[in-house]
């Protein structure tokens, strides 16, 4: 009898076990249709033509970090739909097979391009997509569950191509991702993208983090009236067209087309006979600096000069450690635009000018330095007067 007692008290026990085992099992994975509940969370944002997310990318490339944070809008004003990328405090906009800066100054978007915004606008369509084809794994930790899937092979590109738009990420190449989705409370919290492995020769790994999902009324995000304007009458047709490394510096260049305060300093030599100039000025102290030679307001554009000059002749682009280097030989009536704007005392003598080269330096997507150089020789009675200009934008 005794035995038996014990023998029952043993099935209370493992039966006990069993239930709680269940439940947590329960918990673990919830015996519901994911691919359903995953598209549920999602629909809100497929219908909403007015939505804004946060993307942050961070990863590593041979043991050197990178991170990029960004916001991202999609708004249908007027008629036309306008995918807008938002980074410290700036934003590009497409619309109609182009890229507009806030002053409304347009670009076509070359067919090279990997990372096409219209990849973009169906990045959650394509995640639900996933979900819906892959084997998920669901978690649940209080009022948070989270779905995962592993994505291999040419799926693998085409997340990362519309998940990097706008940003100059080595993440191509990678042969599988990890997906996650969680919602919180009901409702969508987060979608990320982790993946690692050998790209080029190189170990890398790479985290694409979706948040702050917002649905927007009509008119909660204004489009600037000059990009408005040009949406309207572009024919990308007749518009410069953009390379992936040009799109990488119109994206570090869009501060600079509104004219804004920069910070950091100005370095100017000049080495023109009896004019020598060796000067270091803060930008922020710009107008009430003494250069007697110089225009305070014209070193002011400067950069925007610079900047455009290398979006519109034959650029060198060159991957560094941390970044890119842009380099373009300057031709003569470049130089004698700069010259004017850098030194109108020695304007005149822009003729005789031979050597001229501006350099761009990016890092982490931000204009770290741009610098102009030129040189030649001036005619002076029976001699030759050499001569050198540079300027150097630092920007901290």
């Amino acid at each position: 009898m005794k035995n038996k007692k014990i023998f029952l008290a043993l099935i209370a026990i493992l039966i006990a076990v069993a239930v709680s085992i269940g439940i947590v099992a329960a918990r673990v994975v919830p015996k519901v249709n994911h691919s359903l509940r995953i598209g549920q969370l999602l629909q809100p944002l497929l219908d909403a033509p007015n939505q804004g997310m946060r993307m942050a990318v961070q990863g590593t490339l041979e043991g050197k970090s990178f991170q990029v944070d960004s916001r991202i809008y999609r708004i249908r004003e007027a008629e036309t739909d306008y995918l807008v990328l938002e980074r410290n405090g700036h934003a590009v906009y497409f619309a109609n097979h182009a890229l507009f800066l806030e002053n409304g100054k347009a670009f076509a978007i070359g067919d090279s391009m990997k990372m096409q915004p219209e990849e973009f606008e169906e990045l959650l369509s394509r995640i639900g997509s996933l979900f819906g084809l892959l084997d998920i794994t669901a978690t649940q930790t209080d009022a948070r569950t989270t779905y995962a899937i592993t994505v291999t092979g040419e799926q693998v590109d085409a997340l990362l191509a519309a998940a990097s738009l706008g940003q100059e990420l080595p993440v191509e190449d990678l042969q599988k991702l990890e997906l996650q989705l969680t919602e919180q409370n009901g409702v969508l919290e987060t979608i990320v993208l982790f993946g690692g492995g050998d790209l080029k020769g190189a170990s890398a790994s790479v985290q694409i983090t979706l948040s702050d999902f917002q649905v927007l009324d009509a008119g909660a995000y204004a489009i600037p009236t000059p990009v408005r304007q040009q949406a309207a009458t572009v024919n990308p047709q007749e518009l410069f067209s953009l390379t992936e490394d040009l799109y990488r510096l119109a994206l570090a260049l869009a501060p600079l087309a509104e004219q804004m305060q920069l910070d950091g300093t100005l370095e100017l030599a000049v080495n023109c006979g009896l004019l020598q100039l060796d000067t270091r000025v803060n930008l922020a102290d710009l107008n009430s600096a003494s250069l007697p030679e110089a225009d305070s307001e014209m070193l002011k554009a400067l950069p925007e000069m610079l900047g455009w000059m290398c979006m519109e002749g034959q650029l060198r682009c060159t991957v560094e450690d941390n970044g890119y280097l842009y380099e373009l030989v300057l031709d003569q009536g470049n130089m004698q635009d700069l010259v004017s704007m850098i030194l109108p005392e020695v304007a005149g003598y822009a003729d005789f000018l031979t050597e001229g080269k501006v350099q761009i330096r990016l890092e982490n997507g931000r204009l770290e330095s741009m610098g102009v150089s030129v040189a030649g020789k001036i005619p002076a009675l029976i001699t030759q007067i050499p001569v050198t200009i540079q300027a150097a934008f630092l920007f901290s």
